[in-house]
């Protein structure tokens, strides 16, 4: 489960954990009452799934995730992108490069910060009639 804005800046309780199913946690802590990331998940040792948390930043947490059944592996990024406009571009510059480097398939999740500014207005009026300045952000790093 992965909960995002949680404008917390400590680790959820293992009592939390454990109430909502779960055995294991990573997470990214606010900053100020901006962000914070939980990640949590069940960690069982005759599973035959597992998840490694393999990169935290402000924005967001990448884990690696093995599906040993299908003998299939990928990455999961759960992020929670900048709201404040000049804080975008710099993320998603800073995301494609960390993505790109990733040698695995990856699946991204979570509060982009664009869908309201950005996609929205893309499916009513279309790319066309956005401004230079909305052609950027997730639709960039989408391309």
């Amino acid at each position: 489960m992965a909960l995002g804005d949680t404008k917390s800046e400590i680790p959820p309780s293992d009592k939390f954990v454990a109430r909502c199913g779960f055995n294991s946690f990573d997470f990214v802590p606010s900053e100020g009452r901006s962000g914070g990331l939980w990640l949590l998940w069940k960690n069982v040792i005759t599973s035959s799934f597992s998840l490694t948390v393999v990169s935290k930043h402000r924005n967001y947490l990448a884990c690696i995730c093995n599906d040993f059944k299908a003998n299939y592996k990928f990455y999961y990024v759960f992020v929670y992108a900048p709201a404040h406009e000049n804080l975008k571009s710099i993320f998603w510059d800073e995301f494609s490069t960390f993505v790109k480097s990733l040698p695995l398939p990856v699946v991204v999740m979570g509060d982009l910060n664009e869908l309201q500014q950005t996609l929205f207005p893309l499916l009513i009026w279309g790319l066309n009639s956005l401004g230079v300045k909305r052609k950027r952000g997730m639709i960039i790093f989408m391309n």
